[in-house]
């Protein structure tokens, strides 16, 4: 990587616009990741607040022990469809997409392999995952960042269930960029994507419309 991925330690964090909501719909997270050893609960992303009574309320990816992630969705007092596969290698990078089909359940792929589908109750399918906490990188919610230690690169975040397809072009086309490496080099900003640090140290977040593009 060559220095230019987004390293995440102590308390750093990266919020996103208030504006940033999945809503009712589906919607799909991909990354690539490299686990330094993040201890338990501490979050990667999401709009989540694990300290506070309705702590589940919303979306997030959150290390439920040392080193093991998973996705939750929650309605307040409890996540009601979770992940139970981790993606990351210790001092690894992997490219991880998790895929939140409403009706098909979440999708976790890693390096482009399908790892896991894990359902969503039918009667929960309907429910919104947008709370009163800032979606944020590196945080969920307003707490959980103490023990951030992990880097980032290349996170996208789409307001639509990404195919397998899809998942697997976000992977060839970064390699092609960097073919020396199993993480992504860093492109040129488009209109949706934004740097971040300086040129020594800086990931791209790019935000996706509903239409995937």
């Amino acid at each position: 990587m060559s220095g230019k991925a987004l390293k995440f330690t102590g308390k750093s964090y990266l919020k996103a616009s208030k504006a940033l909501s999945f809503g009712t719909g589906d919607y799909s997270f991909s990354f690539w990741i490299q686990d330094f050893g993040t201890p338990q609960f501490t979050y990667v992303m999401g709009n989540q607040d694990y300290g506070v009574g309705e702590k589940y309320r919303g979306t997030g990816l959150m290390y439920a022990s040392a080193d093991h992630l998973y996705l939750a969705m929650g309605d307040g007092p409890s996540a009601y469809a979770k992940t139970n596969q981790s993606p990351t290698e210790k001092n690894a990078w992997v490219h991880v997409a998790y895929v939140v089909d409403r009706d098909g359940g979440i999708q976790l792929y890693k390096n482009g392999e399908l790892l896991e589908t894990a359902a969503i109750p039918e009667n929960k399918r309907g429910e919104t995952v947008d709370s009163d906490q800032i979606f944020q990188i590196g945080a969920g919610g307003t707490s959980w960042m103490e023990n951030n230690h992990f880097a980032l690169d290349e996170v996208v975040l789409y307001a639509s269930a990404l195919s397998a397809a899809q998942d697997l072009a976000e992977i060839t086309d970064a390699l092609q960029a960097d073919p020396d490496t199993k993480a992504p080099q860093n492109h040129a900003s488009t209109a949706t994507t934004y740097g971040i640090g300086n040129a020594a140290s800086y990931g791209h977040v790019r935000l996706s419309d509903a239409t995937g593009s």
